[in-house]
């Protein structure tokens, strides 16, 4: 793991200005702006005489603004294949806890291919901002500066993000989502379908009448010595 790691760090390493200069050319030239990214995670129990759990995610996320500024397309596609006996869950299970130990759970295939959010993002006058197309729900909603992905941050699901949101948010549907922001506060809300399928975009779906709904109210009050809060 060390060696893959360092390989994959030390290769574009060889060529990261022509990388940069051509991601800074594309950026400017057509608007599109976009990051590779990718994550093994390794974990084991020296309780349970070292059971372990691999996996990895390769993702590709990306935007493109027109050249009038009028809005932006963002996308995020993503793989993501176990490469242990036991998913994230199982391995959870046979630790006796009752959440992940980190990002990285398959479900039942245990592997994922496909769109997980594909959204046209538009600013209004006013400080409104609204996203309609296929809906990353999780980075919408219940999101913290600081710990949000507990695959790169490495904690339990419990500290990186909404761990209830996984029992009552379909993350895959086509939607529409609002937020109102100030300087000290904000509220935003969604609906969007609630029984599309994960892995591209389910134009079907919307006619079962399987919605959901949510809002949210936050406070970023700035705090002495601290910044602001969100």
């Amino acid at each position: 793991m060390v060696a893959l790691i360092g390989t994959l760090a030390a290769g574009p390493a060889l060529s990261q200005s022509s990388w940069e200069q051509f991601k800074d050319t594309l950026s400017r030239n057509a608007g599109i702006d976009f990051e590779f990214t990718y994550a093994p995670v390794i974990q084991a129990s020296p309780d349970r005489d070292w059971e372990s759990t691999a996996n990895h995610e390769l993702d590709f996320i990306g935007s493109w603004t027109p050249a009038n500024g009028s809005g932006v397309l963002q996308w995020w596609a993503l793989n993501i294949l176990d490469y242990s006996s036991l998913s994230t869950s199982a391995f959870s299970n046979t630790l006796g806890i009752i959440s992940d130990p980190n990002d990285g759970d398959l479900g039942g295939d245990r592997s994922f291919s496909g769109l997980a959010l594909l959204w046209w993002q538009q600013e209004l006058a006013g400080g409104v901002r609204l996203n309609f197309g296929k809906l990353g729900l999780a980075e919408l909603v219940g999101k913290n500066r600081y710990a949000h992905d507990g695959r790169s941050d490495f904690f339990n699901t419990v500290v990186t993000g909404d761990v209830v949101a996984g029992y009552n948010i379909q993350d895959s549907g086509l939607g529409v989502f609002a937020e109102l922001r100030r300087q000290e506060w904000y509220v935003s809300g969604f609906v969007a379908d609630g029984s599309a399928e994960d892995n591209w975009i389910d134009f079907d779906s919307p006619g079962d009448g399987v919605w959901q709904y949510a809002a949210e109210l936050g406070l970023t009050p700035k705090i002495a010595g601290l910044g602001p809060g969100n």
